[in-house]
């Protein structure tokens, strides 16, 4: 049987794909529910394309903001963001 985690699993590691594939950065930080999926957390690490993985402490979906910020911090490799 099927379950809809197989399906999120897949469906996240499309995802973490496509943004390895547009930003080629070696680490990524996850927030959010979904983030606390360990099992998934695993299958990035493992099959990924990243070196390493980042939770906060707290990645509750309340955590917006918290990314939001970190988000629109200077970056040596992208010191020009638009905020808007």
């Amino acid at each position: 049987m099927i379950t809809l985690k197989f399906f999120m699993k897949n469906i996240l590691m499309k995802m973490v794909n496509h943004i390895h594939k547009k930003t080629n950065m070696k680490n990524l930080c996850l927030g959010g529910g979904v983030a606390l999926n360990g099992v998934a957390n695993h299958r990035i690490l493992k099959d990924g394309p990243f070196e390493k993985l980042h939770i906060p402490p707290s990645p509750g979906d309340a955590g917006s903001a918290i990314g939001c910020g970190q988000y629109s911090c200077p970056n040596p490799c992208c010191p020009k963001r638009a905020l808007w």
